[in-house]
């Protein structure tokens, strides 16, 4: 009897394993069908963008590409959102009542800022001299 209880585990167990399979082959499949190809939409309206710089430039097409190549070269595309993260920022703006409290003048104006500005200073006057 134990032979056919782990026969029949067994084959629910390869079932599901099947069964993720047949999902997982689902998902390569539409992700393939997404991939950019020549007569994407996307593409097409890029080709038709390069043919009208072309011609409000009085450029060849080839001409136009090889900016555009020389441009991507030049100005490497980011990898999304955050990709051009550098790290820390220093600060650049001081409370001189409180010395501890800065601000890299990026982002929302701290408290302390809007408080000063509301008193009459400027911001120059808050820069963290060099």
């Amino acid at each position: 009897m134990t032979d056919s209880v782990d026969i029949e585990a067994l084959a629910r167990q390869k079932r599901a394993e099947l069964r993720r399979l047949q999902r997982e082959l689902e998902r390569l499949e539409n992700l393939k069908k997404k991939r950019l190809k020549v007569t994407s939409p996307e593409i097409r309206e890029v080709s038709r963008q390069i043919q009208m710089l072309a011609r409000d430039h009085m450029m060849d097409n080839e001409a136009v590409l090889k900016l555009v190549g020389e441009a991507i070269e030049r100005y490497p595309l980011k990898a999304g959102r955050g990709a051009g993260k550098t790290g820390v920022v220093p600060p650049k703006y001081r409370n001189p009542n409180n010395p501890q409290e800065t601000w890299t003048g990026r982002g929302r104006k701290p408290r302390w800022v809007v408080a000063l500005l509301e008193q009459g200073y400027t911001l120059d006057q808050l820069k963290i001299q060099d």
